[in-house]
């Protein structure tokens, strides 16, 4: 495959996830020391193992030939689970949609809409889509917690691979 061109993450979500996984370890250790019931010691202890191997943060990586998004967490390491690739030969465009904000009313209107509708994950992200036109017809997404500016050098990046195929480094 290759070294990757460009790999983005959002140090945000990385910083999250490493929170909550070093808490769950701290947490796990903690109930060797404490007195509780048998059952609540399991519980506990299975729901601190839970978020140390399912917590993770999301990583997206350009290629010459293909966008690979992964989860990187102890369970998608151990499981190859929660990837998504894009090839770039199936590709025709690549875009963000972006909102235009020229005046205050709609400026004002955006932000209100988005602080009732905004999609956003688990830890409360916002989630922004990448949008793949490809060449079957179709359009491929790519949810993403990146940020705008990311999003739009993956963006033009993709858009530069699609018209070069064989950039130069």
């Amino acid at each position: 495959m290759g070294k990757p061109i460009y790999t983005a993450i959002s140090l945000s979500n990385f910083i999250v996830a490493l929170t909550i996984r070093l808490s769950a370890a701290f947490f796990l250790g903690f109930l060797f020391f404490v007195d509780l019931s048998a059952s609540s010691t399991v519980i506990l202890a299975f729901l601190c193992l839970y978020l140390f191997i399912t917590t993770g943060h999301e990583q997206i990586s350009i290629y010459e030939d293909r966008v690979i998004q992964t989860t990187i967490s102890l369970f998608s390491f151990l499981f190859k689970s929660n990837t998504k690739t894009l090839y770039i030969k199936q590709i025709q465009t690549a875009y963000a949609v972006s909102r235009n904000e020229t005046n205050i009313i709609s400026l004002t209107h955006s932000h209100l809409f988005d602080a009732f509708t905004a999609s956003t994950n688990k830890w409360g992200a916002r989630i922004r889509p990448i949008y793949f036109n490809l060449k079957q017809g179709e359009t491929a997404v790519l949810y993403t917690v990146l940020d705008r500016y990311k999003i739009r050098k993956i963006v033009e990046l993709i858009n530069s691979l699609i018209n070069d195929p064989y950039p130069k480094n």
